[in-house]
């Protein structure tokens, strides 16, 4: 079954919502560092998978290392929050 075609847009989406967070808390080198990881995971992909995938080998580089940079940057994020960005929080 393939794979359902908005799911990297997603990550897309919620990294410049991720990004806002961490600029308004004046942080930007967080996110640069974890983009930098994330550039190397994703040139990593596309020259393991190259010789199998060809060309798809870009997009699936792409929403992989995007998904990732997704996931760190809002593990990194959650400490910075508190309390006030949990599900427990939500709760009466």
């Amino acid at each position: 079954m393939p794979a359902h075609p908005l799911r990297p847009l997603t990550a897309l989406a919620l990294e410049i919502i991720l990004m806002r967070f961490y600029f308004s808390a004046q942080d930007t080198l967080t996110p640069a560092l974890v983009g930098v990881a994330c550039v190397v995971v994703h040139v990593g992909l596309v020259i393991a998978l190259k010789d199998g995938m060809q060309h798809r080998s870009i997009a699936l580089a792409t929403a992989v290392s995007k998904s990732l940079k997704v996931l760190v940057l809002y593990f990194l994020l959650r400490p910075k929050l508190g309390e006030g960005f949990s599900a427990d929080a939500m709760t009466p």
